[in-house]
């Protein structure tokens, strides 16, 4: 189940994804850019709470992402297998918006040279 929120969620630092759930998540790929979507910056944060109900705080490229109701369903859909969680919800998030300044700057100087 998806929503979207108003709320300004800032992004968690790469330095600071030392939870499995970040490389799991990462598996997804974008279907356009080939590119894992933690990878892509899309991504936010992830929270689980003691009783282990998950809710991944995520944004797309764009409000108008083709692939959107397909990404948001296999973030929900890896979650739920991932250990302890009993549920997943994913917030979109919109503020702060992505831009490219948010692809991991080794993919990045991979792909672009910048």
């Amino acid at each position: 189940m998806a929503k979207s929120t108003t709320k300004t969620v800032q992004p968690v630092a790469i330095l600071d994804r030392k939870e499995k759930y970040w490389a799991v998540l990462n598996q997804i790929l974008d279907p356009d850019l080939d590119i894992g979507i933690v990878d892509l910056g899309l991504v936010y944060q992830i929270h689980i709470n003691d009783e282990g109900f998950c809710t991944v705080y995520m944004t797309l490229t764009s409000p108008s992402c083709p692939f959107g109701p397909q990404i948001i369903m296999m973030v929900e859909d890896s979650m739920r297998t991932y250990p302890g969680v009993t549920g997943v919800m994913t917030e979109i998030v919109w503020n702060p918006i992505w831009t490219q300044d948010r692809i991991d700057p080794e993919i990045r100087e991979l792909m672009w040279g910048i």
